[in-house]
């Protein structure tokens, strides 16, 4: 019989370890990144701040954001790499927070917000909504979520354009409720796992369309906003939930979404996106300009590249 291991207290070698690991980890001897993902907007007259570990619930505010009349800067994020002492990790959150509100407190000037307000508050025409409104009867009858998900799509960016008001977008929303509640009782087929795909396509100057797509909804919405600052034509984000036996699916359904995906925002599509830019908006262009010209003097670039993005959203700048 084995001598008894004091040093263990009888426990084997992989035991010991495990606990002595974990005896660590609890005291922050091992490092932790905290990642958290914020942007900042004007809300009656206050700079506000939206912090969060989650980058989808950042984007997603940034996707609906317009509809609440909010119009915020660029998602930023900051990373804290460092070991975390045991007790120490809500306030270690919390300090993660503090240092990321203060870096987008830096790169956007208060100028920013007051003078973009002005602008994000000139109430919408209606100029789209017959467009839209063909897109729905066209739509009719197909009962295609895919179809239905990209006309709420296109309707944001059209409310976002301002060329589609509070009235017209009531009314084509309660459309897609309309026909949605038809579809409540379509046959979902579940099985062991499952995977959200997001994507968009975008078109290139030659009138290439090409797509992006990825299981990570923050790594989409990034790059669709690299795309959209570079000027290129981006069309909304669209998702589908795909289930599977085993992760050997993944692949297969990957290559399902991006042909659902091309098929939805092909040419035509863009070429509806395209009439869509080309209406006429309701941002006065000579006093957007003069307060870029403001927004530039401030040497600040996000600042300068956001403002530049809310005049391309807003039919000033092409």
């Amino acid at each position: 019989m084995g001598r008894e291991n004091h040093v263990t207290g009888g426990m084997s070698r992989d035991e010991a370890c495990a606990s002595g690991a974990s005896f660590l980890a609890s005291l922050g001897a091992f490092g932790e990144d905290i990642l958290m993902y914020g942007c900042a907007y004007l809300e009656h007259g206050k700079v506000t701040y939206r912090i969060s570990p989650k980058a989808e619930q950042i984007y997603q505010f940034q996707e609906d954001s317009a509809l609440q009349q909010l119009y915020p800067t660029a998602v930023d994020s900051y990373v804290y790499r460092s070991s975390v002492p045991g007790g120490m990790r809500e306030q270690m959150i919390h300090q993660v927070k503090l240092t990321l509100a203060r870096q987008i407190q830096q790169q956007y000037p208060r100028c920013f917000f007051e003078l973009l307000e002005p602008f994000a508050q000139t109430p919408a025409n209606n100029s789209s909504y017959p467009l839209l409104a063909e897109m729905a009867d066209a739509f009719d009858g197909y009962f295609n979520d895919g179809q239905l998900m990209l006309l709420e799509g296109t309707m944001k960016l059209a409310y976002t354009a301002k060329v589609l008001d509070d009235n017209g977008y009531r009314q084509l929303q309660q459309w897609l409720q309309k026909t949605r509640q038809q579809m409540d009782n379509d046959t979902v087929v579940r099985d062991k796992i499952s995977r959200t795909m997001y994507g968009f396509c975008y078109q290139e100057s030659n009138g290439a369309v090409k797509s992006v797509i990825n299981a990570q909804l923050g790594k989409v919405c990034e790059r669709r906003m690299t795309l959209e600052q570079s000027g290129k034509p981006v069309g909304p984000l669209l998702r589908r939930t795909y289930w599977m036996k085993d992760f050997n699916d993944i692949a297969p359904a990957r290559e399902k979404f991006k042909l659902v995906l091309e098929q939805l925002e092909n040419e035509p599509y863009f070429k509806l996106l395209a009439h869509i830019k080309a209406l006429p908006g309701v941002i006065d262009a000579q006093a957007f300009g003069q307060a870029l010209a403001q927004i530039e003097a401030t040497g600040q670039s996000k600042a300068i590249a956001d403002f530049k993005l809310y005049g391309q959203r807003w039919n000033v700048m092409m």
